[in-house]
């Protein structure tokens, strides 16, 4: 099945299949609460039986499709989350906002074990940077980050090293194209 979530204000997050329509209108098929606004929603690579779930919260909930999406697991963080993002082989999730411990970076985890495995720091000078939007690369190993300042750069996420660094006129939009590019 197509799904895809709705995150609202009101701390709710509706998940729909896409083929099930009524009188025009989109049939939830399961709706979570959070604790706060839901702000950023990810679906899992490959069969897309996981959905990540973060927000004003300072949480991000990852339910499984499986379990009639039940809540398995949650990560705390430091401040908001912004932006949610999972490898494309679905082994591994980005999370990133305001986290004030994590200095706005990037965590990203292991979606077997649940560990942080490293944090990608903002290397912005500015404190009050916060990480708006993140996409992996096809073969998982970097991730493209943008901040609210609107500059934005490629990571590698092994040794944090930046590929390189788009100006603000560049970087309106993260996204990963059907070919991974």
């Amino acid at each position: 099945n197509d799904f895809f979530a709705v995150g609202r204000k009101n701390g709710s997050c509706t998940i729909h299949d896409a083929s099930s329509i009524f009188n025009g209108f989109f049939i939830a098929e399961a709706e979570l609460e959070r604790d706060g606004a839901v702000l950023a929603v990810a679906f899992g690579a490959g069969d897309g039986s996981f959905l990540a779930v973060g927000g004003m919260d300072w949480k991000v909930g990852i339910y499984n499709g499986k379990d009639g999406w039940a809540l398995c697991q949650e990560i705390s963080m430091d401040g908001l989350i912004l932006t949610v993002g999972w490898s494309p082989d679905g082994r591994y999730l980005a999370m990133g906002g305001a986290d004030q411990a994590k200095n706005h970076g990037v965590q990203v985890i292991d979606a077997i074990s649940w560990e942080e495995l490293n944090i990608v720091k903002n290397s912005s000078e500015d404190a009050t940077e916060r990480v708006q939007s993140l996409s992996w690369n096809g073969d998982g190993n970097s991730l493209a980050i943008t901040g609210n300042s609107g500059v934005g750069r490629i990571v590698d996420v092994n040794n944090q090293a930046v590929a390189c660094t788009l100006d603000r006129s560049a970087s309106n939009l993260v996204t990963r194209s059907s070919t991974g590019t």
